[in-house]
């Protein structure tokens, strides 16, 4: 599980990184586009819009890498408290039973006492 959370956040990393250069390249893009004429500026439109759109998806991409993250995490994190849960059932259960034992052990010697003294009197 924290494997899977570790490869998620570096793809978090990684599509955080092609956003960023995406943006850059947009920005780049518009900056061209300005200093174009009229003919050029159509084309300069459509590659400024194309990486807008590119951005918008690694964005997507982000978020959504990111959600799978958190809800790994949370996973992570319910198992983590079952496994607790389950270990303290089971020191509960050692001690119930050590109890137990001591008791039986008890009413053991108690059952050797009185068939020793029986065995007194009858021989």
């Amino acid at each position: 599980m924290r494997e899977d959370i570790r490869k998620m956040a570096g793809e978090l990393c990684e599509l955080r990184e092609k956003n960023g250069i995406l943006e850059g390249e947009l920005a780049a893009v518009r900056k061209a586009s300005k200093g174009r004429a009229a003919g050029g500026q159509a084309e300069a439109a459509q590659a400024a819009a194309q990486a807008a759109a590119e951005a918008q998806a690694a964005a997507q991409a982000a978020a959504q890498a990111q959600a799978k993250a958190a809800t790994v995490e949370a996973r992570v994190t319910a198992c983590e408290q079952r496994q607790e849960s389950l270990h303290q059932v089971a020191k509960d259960g050692a001690q119930q039973t050590k109890q137990r034992v001591e008791e039986v052990d008890q009413e053991r010697r108690k059952a050797n006492i009185l068939l020793y003294g029986v065995q007194e009197e009858a021989g």
